[in-house]
């Protein structure tokens, strides 16, 4: 009997698992490597890092050519990390498994998951390809049409980090349409409330801030292209990713709400009915009934209609905080280059 093929990772989570690191660590390492092999090329090339000012006594600043591949060098060392923190905590709920203490336990379990749970070759097949051509497009259009700049070893490096991205863009658009088929059983579980457990409610909404953050933190790092100039283009796509992020988190966080409010209403109506009766009753009542229900009703009127508990609600004001610290993070840096 022929041996099962062994499933693969996809080509971004292999990268992003391939150090044997925490996430975050080995997306700082990924991005020094990119970004040792951009200065490798411009200094190969002899390309000044800094462009003088265009008016008189203003202070140099970074070209154009440093900028993008300051930019691309970044967000091809974090986005397979953010990728990957994201998609392994999707894998965790949807499994309703605890992940372990143990880190290499973590990876190693997670890794498995990530393997039997992805896309098929159907769907990121097309996303991939749409990839390659819009890859080449922007290559096109930053080359001018002159493809013999890529005999040049900075304008191929550039070439390929932009031909990453994109391809990086769109198959995650196609891993996001499979995935949000795999969210309908959990979204359909979601929909009966029980106020004793709103773990459901809790899980779906922590699936859309994930997604959500994902689309944000790419709109963030987008804006290091600010630097290059030109900033239509970027602003754009900026626009366009902080608003499909909010497309992605405010209507399932909308419903859930909804059903968590109606439900709520429903049982302190309820209560409040069993309540009257059990005045009613007086001494005749079940004796440590009246005293469980007023126990029940003030727990109802305590419990949050949002799906979040209050440490949720803090990380999602820091998520929606992202956007903000990237672009104080991209005057920072021009600020310590005009300085330098």
């Amino acid at each position: 009997m022929a041996k099962a093929k062994t499933r693969r990772l996809r080509l971004e989570l292999a990268v992003a698992y391939w150090l044997p690191l925490p996430a975050l660590l080995s997306a700082l390492i990924w991005t020094a490597f990119f970004l040792g092999v951009s200065y490798a090329a411009v200094h190969f090339d002899r390309i000044d890092l800094l462009q003088a000012g265009t008016d008189e006594g203003q202070p140099p600043r970074l070209s154009a050519a440093a900028a993008v591949l300051l930019a691309a060098s970044i967000m091809l060392g974090v986005l397979p990390a953010v990728l990957r923190i994201s998609a392994a905590a999707d894998e965790w709920d949807l499994r309703k498994l605890i992940p372990p203490a143990d880190s290499k336990a973590r990876r190693k379990r997670e890794m498995a998951m990530l393997r039997e749970e992805s896309p098929p070759a159907s769907i990121m097949r097309p996303f991939t390809v749409l990839g390659v051509i819009v890859g080449v497009v922007v290559v096109y259009w930053i080359l001018g049409g002159q493809w013999e700049l890529l005999a040049r070893m900075v304008m191929a490096w550039m070439a390929l980090q932009m031909m990453l991205l994109m391809l990086l863009l769109f198959r995650g658009i196609g891993t996001t349409v499979w995935v949000k088929k795999r969210h309908k059983a959990m979204l359909e579980a979601a929909r009966t409330v029980d106020l004793l457990d709103l773990n459901p409610q809790h899980t779906v909404a922590r699936m859309a801030m994930r997604t959500s953050l994902t689309h944000l933190t790419g709109a963030a790092l987008t804006s290091l292209f600010l630097l290059a100039g030109g900033p239509y283009l970027t602003e754009a796509i900026m626009s366009v990713a902080t608003i499909f992020a909010l497309m992605t988190l405010l209507p399932p966080i909308l419903r859930m709400q909804a059903l968590i409010r109606t439900a709520k209403r429903e049982a302190i109506v309820e209560v409040h009915g069993e309540l009257q009766e059990l005045r009613n009753l007086g001494d005749r009542a079940e004796p440590g009934r009246l005293a469980d229900r007023l126990s029940y009703l003030h727990y109802l009127e305590s419990l949050p209609v949002l799906p979040f508990d209050k440490g949720r609600v803090a990380v999602a004001t820091l998520y929606f905080a992202v956007p903000l610290a990237s672009w104080v993070w991209v005057s920072a840096i021009q600020r310590l280059l005009n300085l330098a």
